[in-house]
């Protein structure tokens, strides 16, 4: 159908003037993105900028905190946050150039770079601190970064035994387990005995 006649058809239910108005009516109430909630939380957040801005020189300088190879990109970016709040950014902006790209996820990334009482180009100093700091507020979680000393946030690995201690207790772990196959070739003999039993599944599916 051309347009004439797709035009035809609809102004046998209104106007064309009544549709075009309707039409932007809905791309003003539409919402940019399936996330658009997410991403105006973020933009609040923003303004308690002013909140965590003591707390950033404690963070950026503790031993306390420590990182597993995953987590290692937030701690770092945490730790630069300091010298971050100490920039005039009204006389200088920040540049993309200027922050960890990787640390700022979809929900952040309008907060963060596009600021429309920003010059263009530049990025939102206070939303990319708070944006940082919600990474850091997640890692302990997933166990990317860790506390010491604590019970609950610190490094799982540091209670793994190793050296005399495991020697002293290997055998009787391992007996429990049922294992009774040096620890090296266990993941390799879980892994052989898996495979030829999917692969009777997808026959038995053929």
């Amino acid at each position: 159908m051309d347009t004439a006649a797709l035009w035809a058809a609809v102004e046998e239910v209104a106007p064309r003037a009544a549709v075009m108005s309707a039409a932007a009516l809905v791309v003003s109430l539409v919402p940019e993105d399936e996330d658009s909630a997410e991403v105006a939380m973020r933009a609040a957040l923003t303004n308690r900028y002013a909140t965590v801005r003591p707390f950033l020189a404690l963070l950026g300088e503790t031993s306390v905190l420590g990182a597993a190879p995953v987590g290692a990109r937030v701690l770092a970016g945490v730790r630069r946050l300091r010298a971050l709040a100490r920039r005039r950014v009204k006389d200088k902006p920040l540049r993309p150039r200027q922050v960890d790209d990787k640390l700022v996820p979809p929900a952040w990334r309008k907060a963060v770079y596009a600021n429309p009482g920003l010059p263009a180009g530049s990025v939102d100093r206070d939303a990319y601190v708070v944006c940082v700091l919600e990474q850091l507020h997640r890692a302990p979680q997933r166990r990317d970064v860790f506390a010491s000393p604590s019970h609950r946030w610190s490094d799982p690995r540091a209670r793994l035994l190793d050296g005399k201690e495991w020697d002293a207790v290997c055998e009787d772990i391992l007996a429990g387990l049922s294992l009774d196959m040096p620890v090296e070739e266990h993941p390799g003999g879980r892994g052989r005995r898996r495979s030829p039993s999917r692969s009777s599944r997808t026959a038995g599916r053929s």
